[in-house]
């Protein structure tokens, strides 16, 4: 039986990126009978980055000490979905990049994938599932509910509010203070100054509502 068994969601994009963190990771442990296997239903692919990759089904029956799964998705409700799938048959773990900054009075919850050069300074509270991309700055105070997604080089200034399953695209900033309502979208690029309500898209400089029609 191997000890622990490690499940990469997602051979993509993004999976890909998050391999290097995990191995990494493995380079500072003296176990040497972890295995990886990205996790993918849609693709014919048989192995990516050198990693065998098996369906979700196969993972559940494979033999192992503990399951430990790491998302890389971008869509939030295909995280949540896997989550529910999973809860009583592994472990959702944080993959964080050795270079992530957090301030000590900080917290993280569990499942989160952090990558490199992201900061989270003082008081920030961030949940559980949530994606922070490369080069994400979150500053003072803000809190961050489960399965938000931060795409690259999103600044989010201090005493921000970001609703579950919200998504703030490449390049954003964000102003202090804002509330970003649960289920939003907001397009890269572009500068949040006032409230974003719930399940609305917005985008621009400044930032505003959009017909999702």
């Amino acid at each position: 039986m191997t000890s622990d068994v490690y499940g990469i969601f997602g051979a993509g994009g993004n999976g890909s990126e998050l391999l290097p963190i995990l191995q990494e990771n493995f380079n500072k442990s003296k176990d040497k009978d972890k295995k990886i296997f990205f996790i993918d239903d849609h693709t014919s692919k048989k192995s990516f980055h050198h990693i065998k990759v098996i369906g979700r089904d196969k993972f559940k029956t494979l033999d192992a000490k503990k399951k430990k799964i790491i998302i890389s998705m971008a869509d939030s409700k295909i995280r949540e979905s896997i989550y529910r799938d999973f809860l009583d048959d592994a472990d959702f773990i944080n993959l964080i990049s050795k270079d992530f900054i957090i301030s000590s009075s900080s917290e993280v919850g569990f499942g989160n994938t952090i990558a490199q050069k992201c900061i989270v300074t003082s008081g920030v509270s961030l949940g559980n599932f949530i994606q922070l991309n490369i080069n994400v700055s979150i500053h003072h105070d803000c809190l961050l509910e489960d399965f938000v997604t931060i795409a690259p080089s999103v600044s989010i200034m201090g005493n921000v509010q970001i609703g579950a399953h919200a998504y703030l695209g490449a390049g954003t900033i964000v102003k202090q203070g804002i509330n970003i309502g649960a289920g939003s979208i907001v397009g890269m690029g572009s500068v949040v100054v006032k409230d974003v309500p719930e399940n609305s898209l917005v985008f621009g400089n400044p930032a505003k509502v959009r017909d999702l029609k």
